[in-house]
């Protein structure tokens, strides 16, 4: 575990090739004098690993997340997104699956309704979002960075009821990237694939999964139908492929999930605000202990709740795991 977690580091921390690793076997076997260096808080904190290290401009913890539902259903194996809504976790599948969003039971091991979208296809499906009055439905999963149908799918929830299935046609908001020049790059070497996107402001929010240089960008889409060219507004470098994203409105905390070598980590970005995203701190939270997870929807609970949902992999199975901001990010007293 000690060998793994030191890998996981330096390939978070530094990008370092996987022949780089095998030279450093020996090194990790036959340990020499060596150390990393960093500020560390005189007092850990309950709930994370190791006390947190300011490094870069951030402050970076390592946790190991609680399990916050009992095994995801079959029918879910590719579960990519996560809201919380009328008291109840909110999926969906990705590429491949049906048009659809399904409502779990308390425990998540139950699909308890489930919203058909009719007259469109599951292209990619990758992340929901509300803003409280409409459910958004991202199709704009691209991973071979080749797509021009990108759409976010929006629909009421006040035609949604609070019990029993349910179709419904969405109004469909269409798009493009406007700084993608060359739509035939090749598949998983390019920075246009998106997973994540959050409400706030009247607008929906999204945020790049960067395959080549794992950094993300922030786009700001209107919430109104129609066809839009999108710019950048803001970049960072997430050393993440980012697969996730929620705010917090009242408490202004912008949260990231995603993982590189299927080593999970989340962003928290305190005092954020979309229209000035560089303001505020950043918290990185690595969880190395959870090697093999594939780290894909996030959303905020009650009570500095923080849940993140992971897709089944060879070594996990499909569930949702839970943080709790206030460990990383004091409340507001």
């Amino acid at each position: 575990m000690l060998i793994a977690m030191i890998l996981a580091y330096f390939r978070l921390r530094g990008r370092l090739s996987l022949p780089g690793i095998v030279m450093m076997m020996p090194l990790l076997v036959f340990p020499m004098n060596c150390c990393v260096n960093a500020q560390q808080s005189p007092d850990a904190l309950p709930g994370i690993d190791n006390t947190p290290a300011v490094m870069e401009g951030f402050t970076r913890f390592e946790a190991t997340p609680a399990k916050a539902s009992k095994k995801l259903p079959k029918d879910l194996r590719e579960t990519s997104a996560l809201i919380w809504f009328r008291g109840a976790w909110w999926t969906l599948n990705d590429s491949g699956g049906k048009p659809e969003v399904y409502r779990l039971s308390k425990s998540g091991n139950r699909i308890e309704q489930v919203v058909a979208l009719s007259g469109v296809e599951n292209n990619d499906w990758e992340d929901l979002a509300t803003d409280g009055t409409w459910l958004y439905v991202g199709d704009f999963g691209n991973n071979g960075g080749k797509r021009t149908n990108l759409a976010v799918y929006k629909v009421a929830w006040i035609n949604i009821p609070n019990e029993g299935n349910v179709t419904l046609k969405p109004q469909v908001i269409r798009f493009a990237w406007a700084d993608q020049a060359d739509l035939h790059p090749k598949a998983y070497r390019h920075n246009f694939d998106c997973e994540a996107m959050f409400c706030a402001g009247g607008s929906v929010w999204l945020w790049t999964k960067n395959w080549n240089n794992l950094n993300s960008r922030l786009y700001e889409l209107p919430a109104q139908t129609g066809s839009y060219n999108l710019k950048p507004v803001y970049e960072f470098d997430a050393n993440l492929r980012v697969t996730g994203a929620d705010y917090d409105t009242n408490r202004r905390i912008l949260a990231l999930v995603g993982y590189i070598d299927f080593l999970p980590s989340v962003w928290l970005f305190t005092n954020f605000h979309p229209k000035i995203p560089a303001d505020g701190g950043r918290i990185r939270i690595d969880m190395t202990s959870m090697a093999g997870t594939q780290a894909e929807g996030i959303c905020f609970g009650d009570n500095g709740q923080l849940w993140f949902s992971a897709e089944k992999t060879k070594v996990r199975p499909q569930m949702i795991y839970q943080l709790n901001v206030n460990t990383f990010v004091r409340p507001n007293l």
